[in-house]
Parts: C-alpha cells; structure tokens; sequence
C-alpha cells in the first residue's frame, strides 16, 4: 500500500482517495487519475484507470453527482461513498459500467437525494455489478422509487437496504435471476413503499439459478405495502427469516406459489398484524419442514389460506386445517 500525504490524499497505488475536501476544479496531487469538476455544485466524477473510488472525496455541499465515461474502470465505489452528503438530490452512475461491488453505506443518510441511477445505466453485455454492501441508502427520506431491475450479476444485498427511506414509493429488483441473499431490514419502515417488484426473470422462470434467502424484518412495518408483485411466481425461495412484512397492514394478497419449491423455513411472525391480508398461498411448498410462532397472528382479514400439498409436519406448525 502507498503512504499518506499531509493533505489526506493517498498514494495513487491504493486505488482510493480518502477525506479530502475539494474546491471547484482541484486535482489530487500525486493521483493524476482523479479529479472532480465542480460545476454548479454539481460534480462530475473522472477517474481515468481509478479501480475502487472512496466517496468521502465529495464536497459535502453537492448537490448532483454524475460519473462520466472516464469512470468504466471503477470496480468498488468503497466505504460511505457519498454518505451524510445531505445536499445532494441526484446521483448517477452512467460510466460505472464495470461496477462489481458497492460498499456499506453508499448513501447513508442523504436527506434530500430523489433519484439513484444505476441498473438503467449499465450495457446489457457488462453487467457486472453483484454485491451491494450494507446499510445502502437508509434514511434517504426524500427518495421517492429506485430501479435495480435486471441486474443479472447481482448476488447479495447486504442488510438494511433502504431502511427508513420515509418517501419510497417504488421499488424494483425484477429481473435479477442470480439474487441469493437478502440481508436484514430489508426496506424495513418505508412507511411509504406501495409496490415493491420481486419478479425474478422478466418473462418466465426457466433461466432462473438459484433459490433466495431472504433475512429478517423483509418490509417491517411497510404500512403503505399492497402489492409485492412477482413474489415467488417466477423463482424459488429458499428460506424466510422473523417478522416478514409484519405490519404490513395494507397487503391483501401473498402468493409464494413456484415452480421450483425450495422453501424450507419460514421464521416467526410471518405477516404479523397484516389487518388488510385476505389471501395466502403456500401451495407445493414440499421441502417446508419449519414455520416459527406468530404465523399471520393479528391478521384479521385472512379469509383464504392455501397449504395444499405442505408436508403434514409444516401445516401442524401452522395449526391450521389443510384445505
């Protein structure tokens, strides 16, 4: 690894920039391959051969971020990439088309941010992003939908995803047929959230790879949640943890029917107080063996449970009658 300077930029070999306040049209000394042009306070990120870029370069006062073509050779956007940035409103990753890994806490805490792009940006043949680390834009209370379809590098998304993102209408992961993880808090108190696309393939489910996991608290406490469109139909899940959609008081509908049934867990309180839940289907899930306390406890409205074809061990679970 390269040495510090006293300015807190780091010798071009590491790859990064760390803690570093730029004025308008600055270049980091000894790392040629980066500069920020400030416009407007709009700035335009070019990194040149630049592998992992850590955002804590950014003036704090931004208000757009736009990578441009120089920036094909980013892999990493690094810890915090424009985290606590409070200022800014639009973030786009045009020319990060190599991007593999975004790291914990791209956008923690950006208050005034609306809109992220980046699965819109990316070419078909160099998809390549496949890891988003945690906490990816939680408290992001001004972002109103946010399109990850069809990203079909993408494997793992880290827990607390868009936690508390207050004014999230929208949200779509359709369309990434390698999704293996879920992490914790997946969109959890998105008090606004309405639909969220969960269709793993764009038209059918025979490309499809691999079961998903999805963690605990998946859309606690989404009170505005009707829709999760596309959940199961397209591909399997593996396992669900605690609290899925708990809370979720305006759901009406659930239906995890797949071709492939790989569910073999379910954790406890699974659509816990969903008042507004009126349909469930389970039905084909033959691996489920394990269904936790709590199952649709304080769901109301429940007047059609579909358990056909569960292994008798998993409807007693239930306690249930099989229908």
């Amino acid at each position: 690894m390269g040495s510090s300077s006293s300015t807190g930029v780091v010798d071009e070999a590491d790859y990064e920039i760390r803690n570093f306040g730029l004025p308008t049209g600055y270049k980091l000394p000894r790392c040629r391959k980066l500069r920020l042009v400030n416009n407007n306070n709009s700035n335009t990120v070019q990194c040149f051969t630049l592998k992992k870029f850590d955002g804590s370069v950014l003036r704090r006062d931004t208000v757009s971020i736009h990578a441009d073509s120089s920036c094909g050779s980013v892999l990493n956007t690094g810890d915090g990439f424009c985290q606590g940035c409070t200022s800014v409103t639009y973030l786009n990753l045009v020319g990060m088309c190599s991007l593999s890994t975004i790291g914990p806490s791209f956008c923690y805490g950006c208050t005034h941010l609306t809109r992220i792009t980046i699965s819109e940006t990316m070419p078909q043949n160099n998809n390549s992003l496949a890891y988003i680390g945690d906490s990816f834009c939680v408290g992001c209370t001004s972002l109103i939908s946010l399109n990850l379809s069809g990203m079909t590098s993408l494997k793992t998304i880290e827990s607390s995803f868009c936690r508390a993102c207050l004014s999230l209408t929208t949200l779509d992961l359709s369309g990434n047929d390698r999704l293996t993880a879920i992490g914790d808090d997946f969109c959890s108190g998105c008090t606004s959230l309405e639909v969220l696309h969960l269709s793993r393939t764009a038209s059918s489910s025979s490309s499809c790879s691999s079961a998903l996991t999805i963690g605990n608290s998946f859309c606690e406490d989404c009170t505005s949640l009707s829709d999760l469109a596309g959940l199961g139909v397209a591909c399997s899940t593996a396992s669900i943890g605690n609290s899925f959609c708990s809370g979720c008081v305006s759901l009406i509908n659930l239906d995890f029917t797949a071709k492939s049934p790989s569910l073999t867990s379910i954790g406890c309180n699974f659509s816990f107080k969903c008042a507004s839940l009126s349909s469930l289907s389970l039905s084909g899930m033959t691996m489920l063996s394990s269904v936790g306390g709590g199952f649709c406890t304080g769901s109301v409205s429940l007047t059609r449970l579909d358990v056909s074809g569960l292994p008798r061990c998993a409807t007693t679970d239930l306690n249930v009658r099989r229908i």
